[in-house]
């Protein structure tokens, strides 16, 4: 938690920096910057904290809980090992009756920011729309 609390209260390029050891050499400069500048405009350092500690665990909070309704998981294969593919059906597959995952090869932690058509279409195709 000590390393989430520092980056939550770190300048814009220790951010900048975090960002792009996250997506290498995916995304643009140009957008990471800006992604950097809408983090520190719109987020609370304690929220920042408490994201960048969940975001680093493995797992669910709790694992036996059921999930009754259909749950699409979009995935991307660039992210953090836990959050891909595999990983998320792995952890959610005995607890949902009805889970869709569908991975997105050269995506990171955020689809509908780096591949937002194909986000939407596949939200609406599982919506059914």
């Amino acid at each position: 938690m000590a390393a989430s609390r520092a980056l939550a209260r770190a300048d814009d390029d220790a951010r900048l920096q975090f960002s792009v050891e996250r997506t290498g050499t995916r995304l643009s400069s140009g957008w990471l910057r800006h992604k950097t500048a809408r983090w520190r405009a719109t987020s609370e350092p304690a929220a920042v904290a408490g994201y960048v500690a969940m975001f680093a665990r493995d797992g669910l909070p709790d694992p036996t809980a059921r999930i009754a309704a259909p749950v699409l998981a979009i995935t991307g294969e660039a992210d953090a090992p836990p959050m891909r593919a595999e990983p998320t059906t792995r952890a959610l597959a005995a607890l949902c009756d009805a889970l869709t995952v569908t991975p997105l090869a050269d995506v990171g932690h955020y689809p509908m920011e780096e591949l937002p058509p194909r986000t939407v279409a596949l939200v609406e195709e599982f919506l059914g729309g």
